[in-house]
C-alpha cells in the first residue's frame, strides 16, 4: 500500500476521514452522502479513485453498514491527523493576506440577528478588504441566478449544480425568561402565556404548538422569530425554539411535570444547510467566508455570542 502525494487528492482524504469515524453507522454509501452533503456518485467515485491510488480496498459493504478494512484502520490516526494539521494551517494568520471583495450571505433573519451580525465582525477584522452583505429576507434566493454567493436554509435544496453541507442539528425546547420559572414544574401547557406564530403559519414550531395544546392560545403572535425572543425575553410568555437561541436572548428551560412529558408529540429538529454554487466554491473570498461560518455552527454557539442584555 503505497501511493505518491501527486497522486493522492485532498478531497478524497478528507471523505475518508469523515467515514472511518463513522464506521459502521451508515448502512450505505447513499446514506453516507446524504450526511456529508456529498453526491452519491461523487463519493463512490472518490473512494473508488482513493482505493485504486493506494492499491488496496478500504470498506466493505455488508449488512451492518460500510465496515473498515485492515488498511482503512491503519490509514484513520493519519487521516484524522492530516485534518487537524489542514484547520490549524487554515486559521493561522497569513502575511500579507489579500482576500478581499464582496460576499452575500443569504439567511434567515432570526439566525441573521441572533448569530451572524454578532459573529462576522471577527471575521471582517482579520480580512479588511473583505466585505460582507447579509440579505434576511424571508424569500428563497436563487443561487443559481447569483442572488447570493452562499445560503443557509432550513431545509436542503434539492436541485441544481450546488455544495451542501449540514453543519447543524438542533432540537427544539421549550423556553421562558427567568422570571417566569413557575415553583411547580408545569402540568399544563394552556397554564402559562405564549408567544408563537400567526394562525396558519406553515412551520413546524407553530404546528408542534398547535397539536400538542390546541387550547392554546399565544397572548402575542408575530411573523418574525426575533421579534418572538424578544418578547419571551420580556416576560411576555413561553417561546418554543431551537434550543441555540435560548442562552444568545438570555432564556431558559421551562420544567415540566413528567406527565405533561410524556403526552407532547415529538419536539421539532432543526437542520441548518450551508449552500453555494459550484462555481463559486473555490473562489478565495467565498471559500474563505465559507470555512468561516462551517466553524461557527458546527462549534458551541452559545459561548460564541454574547448574551443580549
Amino acid at each position: 500500500m503505497a501511493a505518491s502525494a501527486a497522486s493522492l487528492s485532498w478531497e478524497d482524504i478528507r471523505l475518508f476521514a469523515a467515514l472511518i469515524a463513522q464506521e459502521g453507522k451508515y448502512r450505505s454509501l447513499a446514506e453516507a452522502s446524504r450526511v456529508l452533503g456529498v453526491d452519491a456518485s461523487t463519493l463512490s467515485r472518490r473512494l473508488a479513485r482513493l482505493e485504486e491510488s493506494l492499491e488496496t480496498p478500504l470498506f466493505l459493504r455488508s449488512t451492518r453498514g460500510l465496515v473498515a478494512c485492515p488498511a482503512a484502520e491503519e490509514l484513520a490516526p493519519v487521516a484524522t491527523e492530516m485534518l487537524r494539521a489542514a484547520n490549524r494551517f487554515g486559521r493561522a494568520p497569513m502575511v500579507g493576506d489579500a482576500v478581499e471583495g464582496e460576499v452575500r450571505i443569504a439567511c434567515p433573519p432570526g439566525l441573521a440577528e441572533s448569530f451572524l451580525a454578532p459573529l462576522l465582525p471577527r471575521l471582517l477584522s482579520l480580512h479588511p478588504g473583505l466585505r460582507i452583505i447579509l440579505d434576511s429576507r424571508t424569500e428563497v434566493v436563487d443561487l443559481a441566478a447569483r442572488e447570493a454567493d452562499l445560503a443557509l436554509r432550513t431545509i436542503k435544496p434539492e436541485k441544481g449544480p450546488l455544495r451542501r453541507l449540514r453543519v447543524r442539528r438542533t432540537v427544539s425546547s421549550i423556553f421562558v425568561a427567568p422570571s417566569r420559572i413557575p415553583l411547580k414544574p408545569l402540568r399544563k401547557l394552556a397554564d402559562i402565556p405564549w408567544v408563537g406564530w400567526p394562525a396558519g403559519t406553515p412551520f413546524v414550531g407553530a404546528r408542534w404548538l398547535e397539536k400538542a395544546a390546541p387550547e392554546v392560545v399565544p397572548i402575542l403572535r408575530t411573523s418574525q422569530f426575533s421579534a418572538q425572543l424578544a418578547a419571551a425575553r420580556a416576560g411576555a410568555g413561553a417561546i418554543l425554539a431551537p434550543d441555540a437561541y435560548a442562552p444568545v436572548w438570555g432564556l431558559v428551560p421551562l420544567p415540566l411535570a413528567a406527565a405533561l412529558l410524556k403526552k407532547l408529540p415529538a419536539f421539532p429538529v432543526d437542520e441548518l444547510w450551508l449552500v453555494v454554487p459550484e462555481g463559486l466554491a473555490e473562489v478565495p473570498r467565498v471559500a474563505l467566508v465559507h470555512r468561516f461560518l462551517v466553524d461557527v455552527f458546527r462549534g458551541d454557539l452559545p459561548h460564541l455570542v454574547s448574551t443580549k442584555p
